[in-house]
């Protein structure tokens, strides 16, 4: 008897689905927004005002002949629209703007083809079609900064300074200890002399410019003492920077040595002449019996010049912390730059 022969089911099924029934789906179009002059700051976007902002938007998977739009919005005005129409269903977008402190507003959206772009970006037609758009928003801080100052552009100026190595408490509060590493900053990017943030050293701190540059990379862990700049730094082995602060060394009759010296001394305290937590790096070999003499110690005036008895002075609040960094037998290197 000749076995029957049965054609598989599940094959003949397969190759009765239509054509058109297996095609791809279309892509779902997308759009993405990139910005340039801004910052991560506390889960959010930062720029210094003042500064050039820019966006760039990019769509891909579009209907051709749809529109790419940019707009930049502060204050509930709008600054800026560019629109770009996407022959292909793909493309680019970009413009910047310049603007006073506040908050601006970046978005990108595609339009559907035809459809009338309004004065803010948008139109009915692209809100009923469910565009795609994304949005970026940036906290424009002004570029200054007074003792009292207080809010989101002080804890950016503590956060940029401390991230350069200079002592600096973050409190969000523009305290003293802010106006001495204001101080040391600026003395490091040459500016005047003051406690303030003013828009020259705001910017810079910002881009992360004006840290202290490391004398001597390869001396291990040690101490330098920049007389030019009136700077003092505590360096890590490998040329680290541990903290940079405002100092005065030795005024001119009184001058601090050049030259490298080992700390041979601590004091903790306050001595009967005013000094603070002094660690000593020279023996003063003029007096009778030898004595002490120039050391790294608080005092209560530290003025942004050298003014000092060969020692280097500085703030009391970082006395304490300079005294337990600095380990007897290490060195000091005292430079002119």
């Amino acid at each position: 008897m000749t076995p029957r022969r049965y054609i598989p089911l599940l094959a003949v099924a397969v190759t009765a689905v239509p054509a058109s029934a297996s095609a791809q789906a279309p892509a779902t179009p997308t759009v993405t927004l990139q910005t340039a002059g801004t910052q991560t700051f506390e889960r959010g976007l930062v720029a210094v005002a003042g500064d050039r902002v820019e966006g760039k938007a990019t769509a891909a998977n579009a209907a051709p002949g749809s529109t790419l739009t940019l707009t930049f919005v502060q204050g509930g005005r709008t600054l800026r629209t560019v629109r770009q129409v996407l022959a292909t269903g793909a493309g680019e977008a970009a413009g910047n703007v310049t603007r006073p402190p506040g908050l601006l507003t970046i978005r990108a959206r595609v339009g559907a083809p035809g459809a009338a772009a309004s004065s803010n970006g948008g139109s009915n037609a692209e809100d009923a079609a469910a565009t795609p758009s994304a949005l970026a928003r940036v906290t424009l801080l002004e570029p200054s900064s007074t003792l009292g100052a207080r809010g989101l552009r002080v804890r950016f100026l503590q956060r940029r300074l401390a991230a350069m190595g200079f002592a600096i408490r973050l409190t969000g509060v523009h305290d003293f200890s802010t106006s001495n590493a204001i101080l040391a900053h600026r003395k490091v990017l040459g500016l005047p002399r003051v406690g303030w943030s003013d828009a020259p050293e705001f910017r810079a701190a910002a881009a992360g410019r004006g840290a202290y540059t490391v004398r001597y990379p390869l001396a291990g862990r040690h101490v330098e003492g920049d007389l030019t700049k009136q700077v003092l730094a505590l360096i890590e082995p490998g040329g680290r920077i541990a903290a940079v602060y405002h100092t005065s060394s030795g005024r001119p009759r009184f001058k601090t040595p050049l030259g490298v010296h080992t700390f041979w001394r601590k004091e903790l305290g306050l001595n009967d002449r005013g000094m603070l937590h002094s660690v000593y790096f020279t023996h003063d070999k003029t007096s009778k019996p030898t004595r002490p003499a120039c050391a790294i110690h608080g005092y209560f005036v530290v003025p942004t010049f050298n003014n000092s008895h060969c020692c280097f002075r500085v703030p009391l609040a970082d006395a304490l912390t300079i005294y337990r960094w600095t380990r007897l037998g290490e060195r000091i290197y005292v430079y002119r730059s």
